[in-house]
């Protein structure tokens, strides 16, 4: 059975994933986009953790902070003041491999007003462990 496509109107696109959508169209086509092949996906799994510098940095009163990991694990992502006192916990969960992108908002931390200053973040996974500097300004 053969079907000429290129005869008819198409009259929408709809994706319901980066990998899968549906064309329809006039006399009652309707297509439907999946993708076979995961050779994106594989190309953009990180090849090796890293802790990106937050953004932006000097921040009031929020940042972000990215990370990457290139396999599954337990993952922590703390703040800590200059003294090595923990002042938020972040992740702390097993994660699968891939980017990541976490919000950090002074407001939402339980402990009493953050100064302006100096502030560190670690991230630990596995024998990782990575720390940065971030400056925190009112």
């Amino acid at each position: 059975l053969q079907h000429n496509l290129t005869r008819g109107f198409l009259n929408g696109v709809h994706f319901t994933s980066p990998t899968n959508g549906y064309i329809n169209g006039g006399n009652k086509i309707l297509l439907k986009y999946t993708q076979l092949s995961s050779i994106q996906d594989e190309a953009e799994k990180p090849t090796e953790f890293k802790l990106e510098q937050n953004y932006p940095n000097p921040f009031n009163p929020v940042t972000v902070i990215s990370y990457k990991l290139p396999v599954n694990g337990d993952v922590t992502l703390k703040i800590y003041d200059l003294l090595g006192n923990e002042v938020a916990t972040l992740v702390d969960e097993n994660k699968p491999a891939g980017k990541y992108k976490i919000e950090f908002n002074v407001a939402q931390v339980s402990r009493p007003e953050m100064a302006s200053g100096i502030y560190f973040y670690q991230l630990t996974s596995g024998e990782f462990i990575q720390t940065k500097k971030m400056v925190l300004i009112k």
